[in-house]
């Protein structure tokens, strides 16, 4: 694992317990998921699929109280 640590992260997913996102907007739910699957640049990138997904008004809401929030942008992100 140490000799391919970047490797390994390619495989890896994420499952949490419990769903500490709940406390993020969705820009910085958006932004975790970009981080932790490694985006290039996630500031870029999730801005494209806030606007690519009409998602501008909520951008600074929690994202557990957008009932609207699509369930596609957090795959799409190493797209």
């Amino acid at each position: 694992m140490d000799k391919n640590r970047n490797l390994a992260r390619s495989q890896l997913g994420v499952c949490p317990q419990f769903d500490a996102c709940d406390t993020l907007t969705v820009k910085q739910q958006l932004m975790f998921y970009a981080r932790v699957r490694g985006v290039a640049n996630p500031t870029h990138n999730t801005d494209e699929l806030i606007r690519a997904f009409g998602l501008e008004t909520f951008r600074d809401r929690l994202a557990q109280k957008v009932s609207q929030l699509p369930a596609l942008p957090c795959p799409l992100l190493k797209l």
